[in-house]
């Protein structure tokens, strides 16, 4: 049975909108939230994981049919943490470590190529991108529930996006702040979780 986050992110897949930009915007914040970087000879690469089915075709397109990335090694794999299974697949190549630094997460200095954890502006150069960046997010690591259905309570509204370093997560509150979305960032042992308990704050971001 479809939970209510799981309504959330098949909504926005279906309603995804926007060109190359904004698909850049929405894979970086989705292999920040839900990927690991791997690294093969001179190369770097990614390997990504979801529950959903749906939204791992839905990047994987967005890779190839933007960034010429194609996408392989589909398969399952129990998530010890949540105990569900996870849908695992990766890229590295040249393309994937094109693809990186154009989004973000690679940077380049005299030494080489770094990871990089802060989100640049020219990911979410827009608003536009930048609501990609944020959906990408909720897609990546995101989860959303409401207060029991029986309650007329205005609390118990809980959304929140987990990333896996504070660099990053401080980069998405700021950019929650400039849509007036005030966002609270605490650790949650090696994981930034960004959350919100407002619903106008809630709807705000996920409209």
């Amino acid at each position: 049975m479809t939970n209510f986050t799981e309504e959330i992110k098949n909504e926005i897949i279906k309603n995804f909108t926007g060109g190359r930009p904004c698909a850049l915007a929405a894979l970086s914040a989705f292999i920040r939230t839900s990927g690991s970087l791997i690294k093969s000879g001179g190369d770097y690469g990614f390997e990504l994981s979801t529950e959903s089915e749906l939204t791992a075709h839905f990047f994987a397109e967005i890779a190839e049919q933007y960034f010429g990335v194609e996408i392989s090694g589909f398969s399952s794999r129990s998530d010890l943490a949540s105990g569900r299974d996870k849908l695992v697949f990766s890229c590295v190549n040249g393309e994937s470590t094109r693809l990186l630094r154009e989004a973000g997460i690679l940077g380049e200095d005299k030494e080489g190529l770094y990871v990089n954890f802060a989100v640049g502006q020219s990911v979410a150069a827009d608003e536009e991108c930048a609501r990609a960046y944020i959906v990408g997010a909720f897609l990546g690591g995101g989860s959303c529930t409401l207060p029991d259905g029986n309650s007329l309570s205005s609390t118990g509204y809980h959304f929140e996006v987990v990333f896996r370093n504070r660099i990053t997560a401080g980069d998405f509150c700021d950019m929650l702040c400039s849509f007036d979305v005030l966002a609270k960032l605490v650790m949650r042992k090696d994981s930034a979780v960004v959350y919100l308990k407002s619903i106008d704050a809630i709807s705000s971001v996920l409209e």
